[in-house]
């Protein structure tokens, strides 16, 4: 009699089969996980310097306003303070109409 035909040898053969495809699964897994995992990182990584590039250039910027704004007041002060007092008056009246128009 074939030992290879026996109930018991085939549900051997089964569960050995089965626990080999079980290893290849999380073996894969594994892998498919690692390769996830890392390129999430990566991905952070980049974000996180875009982020710091874009801060760094909306700094610049807004010094280059800075100074520009130092430099024209200091160049004809008056001129400023009647636009500064032009704009604060704008926004005042835009405020009240504003406000106005939410009442009736």
């Amino acid at each position: 009699m074939n030992n290879l035909n026996t109930p018991s040898s085939i549900g051997t053969q089964i569960s050995d089969s089965a626990t080999t495809m079980l290893d290849a699964t999380t073996h894969a897994a594994g892998k498919v996980l690692d390769t996830v995992s890392s390129e999430a990182q990566n991905l952070a990584q980049r974000s996180g310097q875009l982020l710091q590039d874009g801060t760094a250039q909306v700094r610049k910027q807004a010094e280059a306003a800075r100074d520009a704004t130092r430099g024209y007041i200091q160049q004809d002060p008056m001129k400023a303070v009647l636009m500064a007092a032009a704009a604060g008056a704008g926004l005042v009246l835009l405020g009240s109409l504003l406000t106005r128009n939410s009442r009736d």
